[in-house]
């Protein structure tokens, strides 16, 4: 009787044994179909060249004014880049595709030698174009290695250039109708347009565009920045236009006020 129980118990544990074993035995069937279906999706995948193309269209579609540096992967001199835009730009495109690229690589090079190629694109019917080109000129618009070192150092030609790109910008934010593309211009005006006679018209057109709503974030942020760039323009002319209630609602919609209200006050 107790042997029987012991054969018993050595069937059950052989039987449970058994049992795991098929259990955790790897389905072939299913491994081979999984790999079918890697080997499908393999081949309806884009290839890598493929996939960056696409990234890069849609970066485009999504933010015109995104880093220019991953497109310029290359090795070649600043130079030789910016003679190869100029080359393309003086062919007169008509590939908007093209086109954005181009303007999109010549973002990095702070391009103020091909700058009168880019500004007619300002004028461009596709906004991402006339955003990109924007970027550009802001671009353009930066201090050469030698102007940051010596402050006294003036170059001439390129300062005629800055005063072309600012004109045409002002040009630009006259003649659209868009507004999108005026905060756009707004966003970097403090750069392409530094002259206080610049900057005393942009607040004039932000404080007449304001009289019965609140400043966005992107005049508010230019209104500051104009503000301690020449404070001189609070008490000229926005004591003369009654400023009064668009410093308050500067005051209430300002997300970093501490510096702002420090400043009025100091005035």
């Amino acid at each position: 009787m107790q042997k029987n129980k012991i054969f018993f118990s050595i069937a059950i544990i052989l039987g449970l044994l058994f049992l795991l074993v098929f259990l955790l035995k790897p389905d072939t069937h299913l491994s081979q179909s999984n790999q079918t279906k890697s080997i499908i999706a393999d081949k309806n995948t884009p290839t890598t060249v493929e996939n960056n193309q696409h990234n890069t269209q849609q970066a485009f579609q999504n933010n015109p004014f995104q880093n220019a540096n991953q497109l310029m992967q290359n090795n070649r001199s600043r130079e030789e880049n910016i003679d190869d835009l100029r080359l393309f730009f003086e062919s007169n495109p008509k590939d908007e595709q093209q086109i954005l690229d181009h303007i999109y690589q010549s973002v990095a090079l702070d391009p103020i030698e091909i700058s009168i190629n880019i500004i007619p694109f300002l004028k461009h019917k596709n906004p991402n174009i006339q955003a990109m080109a924007l970027s550009a000129l802001n671009n353009a618009m930066a201090p050469s290695e030698q102007e940051i070192k010596d402050p006294d150092f003036i170059n001439h030609s390129k300062q005629e250039l800055r005063k072309n790109i600012s004109d045409e910008v002002n040009q630009a934010f006259i003649n659209s109708d868009n507004i999108d593309f005026k905060q756009k211009i707004i966003a970097v005006y403090d750069r392409t347009n530094p002259s206080q006679a610049d900057t005393e018209k942009m607040l004039s057109y932000i404080y007449q565009n304001n009289q019965n709503k609140t400043p966005n974030d992107m005049e508010i942020y230019y209104i500051k920045t104009s503000f301690n760039k020449y404070p001189n323009l609070y008490t000229q002319q926005f004591q003369k236009m009654n400023i009064t209630p668009l410093i308050k609602k500067l005051i209430s919609k300002s997300r970093n006020n501490l510096l702002f209200l420090w400043f009025c006050f100091k005035i």
